[in-house]
């Protein structure tokens, strides 16, 4: 059972760590808007943004996005990443931390 807790745990991680990727890459393309990824970092766009567009888009189209003036917060990111971390810290505590 803790195999399986552990497993959950660190594919949660890394789908944390590619939430991540994601953000920097909005970050760049929001900062340098004439930038556009080449080669390998293509490549790695097109992962990231086919792994995280999907649940990213479902909660998006769930939370409106937060106004401020002409500036849109999207608030789905936001909730589906907390999303995210309280599930990691419920596996672990359930299947990690119970077994102790």
């Amino acid at each position: 059972m803790q195999i399986i807790g552990l497993v959950i745990y660190y594919a949660i991680s890394l789908y944390l760590a590619i939430l991540m990727v994601r953000v920097v890459l909005d970050w760049i393309s929001f900062l340098a808007r004439d930038w556009r990824p080449r080669g390998v970092v293509l490549v790695l766009a097109n992962i990231v943004y086919s792994l995280t567009d999907p649940p990213v888009r479902f909660f998006g189209r769930l939370i409106p996005p937060l106004r401020f003036g002409g500036i849109g917060l999207d608030m789905g990111f936001l909730v589906f990443f907390l999303v995210l971390v309280v599930t990691q810290r419920l596996v672990a505590w359930f299947f990690l931390y119970s077994l102790a």
